[in-house]
């Protein structure tokens, strides 16, 4: 999945509900909900759909671990846990 290799190679994150941000150098990578889709956008640009037929996405995160609660549009649930290793700065 594209969205743990980006997340292994960010130098943060931020959580609003139904959007995620990962800093990646001089960039910034949103996945959010768009319509019935998730879709992944840079520095608020481009439109790369990531996953279809979304009804509605939640994210959670803690210290090592961002939660990924999805509701497709037939009422199906999934739930993703994306766990990761904390670089020595961030501890």
């Amino acid at each position: 999945m594209e969205l743990r290799k980006e997340l292994r190679t960010s130098n943060g994150w931020v959580v609003t509900g139904n959007s995620l941000y990962l800093n990646r150098g001089q960039e910034v990578v949103v996945y959010e909900k768009y319509n019935q889709s998730i879709r992944r956008r840079v520095d608020g640009k481009g439109h790369e759909v990531v996953l279809q037929k979304v009804k509605q996405i939640n994210f959670n995160s803690n210290k090592n671990e961002i939660i990924l609660h999805v509701q497709f549009v037939n009422n199906h649930s999934r739930e993703a846990h994306l766990f990761f290793s904390l670089r020595e700065n961030e501890e």
